[in-house]
């Protein structure tokens, strides 16, 4: 009985969090993590052409490795 009441609790409280993010949606929040700017793609690809690591490039543009093998790729 307590493993049914449970189950429509889990069902109420997910409705609510659709009909939540909907509204939020609606209201043009954006939802999801904030976008950090970070350095140009033109930048990264200069010092990659100059041959800098991608450590240095990326300690240098203050951002991940990552991000900066990303920006070069874009």
């Amino acid at each position: 009985m307590l493993a049914a009441v449970a189950e429509f609790e889990r069902d109420l409280i997910r409705d609510r969090t659709r009909l939540g993010l909907a509204a939020a949606r609606r209201r043009g929040v954006r939802l999801g993590r904030r976008v950090e700017p970070g350095p140009s793609a033109a930048e990264v690809r200069k010092r990659r052409a100059k041959g800098e690591s991608w450590t240095s490039i990326a300690g240098a543009l203050g951002c991940t490795v990552a991000k900066a093998r990303r920006l070069a790729a874009a």
